[in-house]
């Protein structure tokens, strides 16, 4: 029988639900199991987000050295104070 688990971890930006399947024939064996399962749940979880958090850094685009005031101009001000001309 495949038993489902669900609990709660408490994170800095709330809780965060986490489910996992237990492979247990009885109830009183899956409550056993119930701890050490949760726990290798975790730890997946957290290598996952690791890895989802090194695939964003690594789509950051950092501008080279003076990329901004070539698109904003000088002291990063519009070069034509930021209005609007009709022509």
């Amino acid at each position: 029988m495949i038993f489902t688990g669900q609990t709660q971890i408490l994170t800095a930006g709330g809780m965060l639900p986490l489910s996992f399947e237990i492979a247990a024939g009885t109830l009183t064996e899956a409550v056993e199991k119930f701890g050490a399962t949760a726990k290798v749940a975790l730890e997946e979880m957290v290598r996952e987000l690791q890895a989802l958090r090194r695939g964003a850094t690594s789509q950051l685009v950092i501008p080279e050295p003076g990329a901004a005031s070539s698109i904003l101009g000088p002291g990063g001000l519009p070069e034509h104070g930021g209005k609007i001309r009709l022509r």
